[in-house]
């Protein structure tokens, strides 16, 4: 016989708002310096349930905004980049994962995988033609 759980289920990793934003700016540099290249990145994602049943341990219960930046220079053969990006500049944290095992040998165990903290980096690239 078939069982309604339309009432107390829920869709999972689905937030009722989500969406972002990107800007960029790009500027060549005079006397052949290159180029610079500044990006900013807001991304917004409401509250949601990681499984069909709701667990307030678990779930994302409140939302978020995260927002990133970086800027690049290039040089004007195009071969040497230079980047500074910062992820998550205002250190949020936010629920990506978990999980809750129940049972006998281990008891109840609830687990919370969190996004990556503030992060800083700097990277170079070159490019053999």
């Amino acid at each position: 016989m078939p069982i309604d759980l339309a009432d107390t289920a829920v869709f999972q990793n689905t937030p009722e708002w989500n969406g972002n934003l990107s800007l960029s700016y790009a500027q060549p540099l005079s006397a052949g310096w290159g180029s610079l290249l500044a990006t900013l990145t807001g991304s917004y994602r409401d509250s949601y349930h990681m499984f069909e049943f709701e667990n307030p341990l678990l779930d994302q219960t409140e939302d978020y905004t995260l927002v990133d930046a970086s800027i690049a220079w290039t040089s004007a053969n195009d071969k040497l980049t230079f980047q500074l990006t910062g992820r998550n500049l205002t250190d949020e944290e936010y629920k990506i994962g978990g999980y809750q095992f129940l049972g006998a040998l281990f008891g109840n165990i609830v687990n919370s995988f969190y996004g990556p903290p503030r992060t800083v980096s700097l990277s170079a690239s070159y490019r053999f033609d």
